[in-house]
């Protein structure tokens, strides 16, 4: 597998001129334990085999769980020789509870646990029929006019995704402008902000976080999202193709999240289409229907993994600009402890 490991960290290292930021070795496995420690288990592939009649609809919580494991992997693989990127996994599982609020944009970050309200900030469904007929541009992409259109419970029913992630970008400009008044804690700052919005960034790039049917529970696909995007993943791991392209560092957060989702709409129908083909008549997701939906999804799936990987890096760079471009050294110097007498 072709890996463009200094993608997400070069990029980034790149921007600040200064290098990677200080990090410590730390294993993927932890990260994979804070992970599953602070979410629950969720749902994932507890063998080769998986049989229809057992498929239920997921909620969006059980989906989000899979969205969680499934960046496990991504990690595992793309991040491996990259301690930056497992930090950012550690602490964006380690210290949710700094969060900001969709609609809440001051200079104070809000508190928000990975709860109901936090689900809807992982997708937005697009095609819900009261923003019209693609594009879509019956949603204003503002957040006060989309609420006063529709009303703040139908934004939060539908998604907050692009917003979500325009806050968090502020919460990362916010940490770079801090980073020399923070002292030992600057770096934290930034290493968690970063976590919390590269999350955001690929949400956007996962096809079925953009439509209704988001776990195919309504063309009687039941489970397709985890095999879309966990399974099928985990299965092909060593074959897919990483090499991402480095793009600008991006300025407007919200509207670049709008197009990906625009563009995640129009990936579903041929993703829907290549399960059914896929199972045929057959009663069991087994070697075949895998060896088949990987035939037909792999090109998908390989272009919004390295686009996602891209816009990350671009995010941080983005954010970084925002903030004037401040010094962020390599390897700080340790705090020297002196001995009490």
């Amino acid at each position: 597998m072709q890996q463009g490991e200094d993608v997400l960290a070069g990029q980034f290292r790149a921007a600040v001129e200064e290098g990677q930021l200080d990090h410590e070795p730390q294993s993927d496995d932890l990260a994979c334990h804070i992970l599953h420690q602070f979410h629950g288990s969720g749902r994932g592939a507890a063998g080769g085999q998986q049989i229809v009649d057992d498929e239920h609809a997921l909620t969006r919580r059980d989906v989000i769980a899979v969205d969680l494991q499934a960046i496990c992997s991504v990690f595992e693989i793309v991040a491996d020789a990259h301690t930056f990127r497992r930090q950012l996994l550690r602490f964006a599982h380690g210290h949710e509870s700094g969060a900001e609020r969709v609609g809440e944009r001051g200079g104070e970050d809000k508190s928000a646990g990975f709860d109901a309200q936090e689900d809807s900030n992982h997708f937005l469904d697009l095609d819900w029929e009261g923003y019209g007929k693609y594009p879509y541009s019956g949603l204003p992409r503002d957040y006060t006019a989309a609420v006063a259109k529709f009303g703040k419970k139908r934004i939060e029913d539908n998604g907050t995704l692009p917003w979500r992630t325009e806050e968090m970008f502020g919460n990362l400009q916010r940490a770079f402008e801090s980073y020399g008044r923070r002292g030992p804690f600057g770096r934290f700052d930034i290493l968690f902000f970063s976590a919390w919005l590269t999350h955001y960034v690929s949400d956007a790039h996962v096809p079925f976080h953009a439509v209704l049917n988001y776990d195919g529970q309504l063309t009687g696909q039941h489970g397709l999202h985890s095999r879309f995007e966990a399974f099928l993943f985990e299965r092909y791991r060593d074959q897919w193709t990483i090499a991402p392209k480095p793009i600008e560092p991006i300025r407007n957060p919200r509207d670049f999240i709008f197009e990906v989702v625009l563009q995640g709409t129009q990936l579903v129908p041929p993703i829907l289409k290549a399960d059914l083909d896929a199972i045929g008549g057959r009663d069991e997701y087994d070697d075949a229907y895998y060896a088949a939906f990987f035939k037909a999804n792999r090109a998908v799936v390989e272009r919004r993994l390295n686009e996602s990987i891209a816009a990350s890096a671009a995010m941080i760079a983005g954010a970084w600009e925002a903030a004037g471009k401040p010094a962020v050294p390599v390897n700080p110097r340790p705090t020297v402890q002196r001995r009490r007498r």
